[in-house]
């Protein structure tokens, strides 16, 4: 549903430019865009910083279209977009905590700092090649090639996009979530032991700390069933270049087997050595 709804501004484009030219084709694309914009907020109350930057442009550069009279504007459009799109993926990669990808997949899959570099530079080559295309195009081949190559580059990225998520499987596991097995429920006072073991078992000895705090609780409604409230800190390598969400759903995963029988919930602090100051 999300891949139809990003498609439409192009799709009603391809269509516009056919009947109408590449002048009212334009006006199409700007009046879609806008109306993008304004259903992504009203529905989430955010806008996608790819969106915003696609927007950006085709305001710009379909504006000066109309304004000037002149398709080149529009045409030159997508080259800039990718270029654009190229260095944003390939500067993640250098500067800043995650690359881009990580940012946008690290909470459901976990995998080292290089698989996730080697994953945004693809893009930044694809989004490259998708350039340097469609100035080959805007210089050398009819508008009619360059409509049609811009509504088929929509499958094109679809593809490499699928591509991208095999390859990243191969390098990648899941982040699972925490399952529930629902045993027998230990003794209150077997508890913190218990969840403790299960975390060294998970990411090493010594490296976890756990603090019994259901008796600040009494009156929650899982303490009703007889389930703790823990804090915990977990100190551990795997933690490194992932993301926060990411990191509490490993120590829920660890902690499964007490879950929900005899925890109903814990205050996490996941850290590699270097952010909790040991390394």
């Amino acid at each position: 549903m999300q891949a139809l709804y990003d498609l439409i501004p192009i799709l009603l484009f391809f269509v516009s430019f056919n009947w109408l030219g590449i002048y009212a084709a334009t006006t199409v694309l700007i009046i879609t865009t806008v109306l993008q914009l304004a259903w992504q907020w009203f529905t989430r109350r955010k806008i996608s910083s790819m969106l915003l930057a696609t927007a950006a442009l085709v305001l710009l550069f379909g504006g000066l279209t109309l304004y000037v009279h002149d398709e080149r504007f529009i045409l030159w459009k997508p080259s800039v977009l990718y270029v654009l799109f190229a260095t944003v993926f390939g500067l993640s990669t250098v500067v800043g905590a995650q690359p881009l990808l990580q940012r946008t997949l690290g909470a459901q899959l976990q995998a080292p700092r290089a698989v996730w570099q080697w994953a945004s530079l693809h893009w930044a080559v694809f989004f490259l090649v998708l350039a340097a295309i469609n100035a080959v195009l805007v210089l050398h081949f009819s508008r009619d090639a360059w409509a049609n190559w811009k509504l088929a580059s929509v499958g094109v990225v679809l593809a490499f996009a699928v591509l991208q998520m095999f390859w990243l499987s191969r390098h990648a596991s899941p982040i699972e979530p925490p399952e529930t097995p629902g045993g027998t429920p230990l003794a209150a006072p077997q508890r913190p032991a218990a969840l403790l073991a299960l975390l060294e078992q998970h990411f090493g000895p010594g490296s976890s700390w756990v603090v019994d705090d259901s008796q600040h609780h009494a009156g929650h409604a899982g303490a009703a069933g007889g389930a703790g409230h823990f804090r915990v800190r977990v100190v551990s390598e795997r933690f490194a270049g992932v993301p926060k969400l990411a990191r509490h759903r490993l120590v829920y995963t660890a902690a499964a087997d007490l879950l929900p029988q005899d925890i109903h919930a814990l205050s996490i602090e996941a850290l590699t050595a270097a952010e909790a100051g040991t390394g």
